[in-house]
């Protein structure tokens, strides 16, 4: 019985949080919603290589950091969310990043980058069934983007990107949904149909 009591009082304490380390370099930065966008390195064993937003666990832990910056960071994840921690700067600024006005770094913008508001060129694309897509062939609708990939580990991302655009589907018949996966190596047609059937789209 003292046993019990003891396992009792001792598992509220108990952490239920994954803790991962990951590298990665910084693309963007936002303060107010204390998120940061980074391109990291595949995290064996559970996430391939990509880039990610990212909630920091607190506005301090953006301190300092800069788009460019290459960075050693922990993901920690629990059942419905995840944040990152003690990020840490490594060595310097890499090719491409220049200095603005002193104390502030900053990645070109590339010259084909499209502005918003401008018409986004056609593209195609292979959907879940095989068959081939272009953007041109909702030309006249309402479109809605989003990028996700099948195994994405963390709740308030890809599963949470996916559990929005069902919510669509079902108020907005006539609004286009395309998905797009970030890992086409795995993510086949054959996986995507099998993603499809999950959400009902």
């Amino acid at each position: 019985m003292k046993a019990a009591l003891l396992l009792l009082l001792i598992l509220p304490a108990c952490s239920c949080a994954r803790r991962i380390p990951a590298r990665g370099m910084v693309l963007q930065i936002d303060p107010a919603r204390q998120t940061v966008l980074i391109s990291h390195q595949e995290i064996p064993a559970y996430m391939s290589a990509m880039v990610m937003p990212f909630r920091a666990r607190g506005s301090g832990e953006l301190a300092g950091l800069y788009p460019g910056a290459q960075i050693d960071f922990q993901l920690v994840v629990r059942r419905g969310r995840s944040h990152i921690e003690r990020i840490r700067l490594r060595g310097v600024p890499p090719d491409g990043v220049v200095e603005d006005q002193g104390d502030r770094f900053r990645i070109p913008v590339p010259p084909n980058k499209i502005a918003v508001g401008e018409v986004v060129p056609d593209f195609r694309l292979t959907d879940q069934a095989g068959r081939p897509v272009r953007l041109s062939d909702f030309r006249g609708k309402v479109v809605a983007v989003d990028f996700i990939y099948t195994r994405c580990p963390l709740p308030e991302v890809c599963p949470r990107l996916s559990a929005n655009f069902a919510r669509l589907q079902g108020r907005f018949a006539d609004l286009v949904l395309l998905s797009i996966t970030l890992d086409p190596d795995h993510d086949t047609p054959e996986e995507l149909a099998r993603y499809a059937r999950i959400w009902k789209a």
